[in-house]
Parts: C-alpha cells; structure tokens; sequence
C-alpha cells in the first residue's frame, strides 16, 4: 500500500486466476475477469513496463483480451485476442510458431460492440485450454458460429 499526495490510500495488485482446468467456461472467465495465467511464452509483467515482448519461461504471464474493456481492440487486426500475441511485435505469434487461427463457439462473436467481438485463439492456445480434447469441438472457421453446447453459458 502506498499513499498518494491527497492522503487516498492505493493498493496495487496483480490479477492472478485460481483456475487450473481449463474448458471453454472457465476460458470465458479468465476473459471476463480480466485476469492472468502463467505461461512460458509469454513476456514476464516487469518486461512488459520496460516494453520488452521476449519470453520468460519462468515468470511469463497472459491474459486473454476482452475488446469491450479494451477500447483500442477493434476486431481488425488477425491475431491470437493472447495480450501478448496481439499486442506483441508479431514475430512471436506467427501461424509458423502457434499454429492457425480459431473463432471460439460460444465466445466470439460477430458484431461490432459486443462482448468478445472477433476474438480469435490460435492452435497453440486452444490446446492450453483444452478447447479441442472433449469431445465437442469449440474452434470453428469463418462463417456462423455452430451452436453453443452450453447451458445455461457463465453469467457475467
């Protein structure tokens, strides 16, 4: 805790999720609550202030992007809603290194404003989790999304 010039009292801390089984509920939640995973790929939170997008196998941390609570994503750029993949120089997340791009079924959708507007995971992404070894089949291509098996889906 650290006190500000105006006596408010701040408390800064890092969003770290519980969730360790992964299926395509608890992926809506990390996105929802905007909160993140470890991952050896991914940049580590310190080398992100220093802007630093390299791998840190030991303390690398994701999150997934929610492009309503992060005006600047548009659903424009084709690339892994992985904050580091989308926000990264590019050359880490390549289709040669993570694999194709997915829509999610019951995620992504397709109109402009909404809540998960074009997200899109890559291979890599979808196998830490575990998006494609039940036995539905939640990544899909272009065209409509199939219909969402869950019921009812996490309310938010």
């Amino acid at each position: 805790m650290s006190g500000a010039p105006d006596g408010v009292l701040y408390r800064n801390f890092f969003n770290a999720t519980n969730i360790t089984m992964w299926n395509v509920s608890t992926l809506y939640l990390l996105t929802e609550w905007r909160t993140y995973k470890q991952d050896s790929n991914a940049s580590s939170f310190l080398m992100r202030f220093y802007g630093k997008d390299e791998r840190s196998p030991c303390c690398g941390v994701e999150s997934i992007i929610n492009p309503v609570a992060m005006p600047s994503v548009n659903g424009k750029i084709e690339r892994p809603y992985i904050d580091w993949c989308y926000y990264g120089t590019g050359n880490r997340c390549t289709q040669q290194t993570t694999g194709y791009l997915w829509n999610v079924t019951c995620m992504t959708t397709e109109a402009d404003g909404t809540q998960f507007f074009n997200l899109a995971i890559d291979t890599y992404h979808s196998l830490q989790y575990n998006l494609t070894t039940d036995a539905r089949e939640y990544l899909y291509g272009a065209g409509p999304p199939p219909e969402c098996p869950e019921s009812p889906f996490p309310a938010t």
